[in-house]
């Protein structure tokens, strides 16, 4: 029996998509996959903060867990900015240009790879710290967590909970 992948694509102007590939099995498994189809129908900015966000535990392919890893480290650096609830409005995050350029290098094999490389990285970063704003997201870092490796503890729910503010 044939199965569905989904599978993270670059688009010649840089824009992260989702595709569908024919596998061995269905990855991620079903409810997985319309969470991901869902964040992504808002952009790629949106569905990868969704995958760096909420998706942090789930079985993912090989590109959408680069994906993950790009938007988990974006998640982590904002959630690590000090009281972010009241520097909101005027925090920034410069993009890690040494870490989004091996990134760059080590991008999986996904369609659109060579139109990878450290200024779309840093184009993508901007798009997420929009998004984040846009979704006004929080979130709430533990130190324990970066050091353990874990994720970080997103506001209201705890970890793994991605709250837009606008439930």
């Amino acid at each position: 029996m044939t199965g569905m992948a989904l599978e993270l694509a670059v688009s010649p102007d840089g824009h992260f998509y989702l595709e569908t590939v024919a596998c061995e099995f269905d990855l991620p498994d079903a409810a997985v996959a319309r969470r991901i189809r869902k964040s992504f129908a808002a952009g790629g900015a949106a569905g990868l903060l969704d995958l760096g966000a909420i998706e942090l535990a789930s079985s993912l392919p090989p590109s959408l867990a680069y994906g993950r890893g790009l938007a988990y480290l974006f998640m982590a650096r904002l959630c690590a900015i000090p009281d972010l609830e009241s520097q909101w409005a005027r925090a920034e995050l410069p993009a890690p240009r040494d870490d989004l350029a091996r990134l760059a290098a080590a991008a999986p094999p996904l369609t659109g790879a060579e139109y990878l490389d450290l200024e779309q990285l840093e184009v993508l970063w901007a798009d997420l710290r929009t998004v984040a704003r846009e979704k006004n997201c929080r979130c709430r870092w533990q130190s324990a967590h970066l050091v353990e490796g874990g994720a970080p503890e997103l506001e209201p729910g705890g970890p793994g909970v991605f709250s837009s503010g606008r439930e």
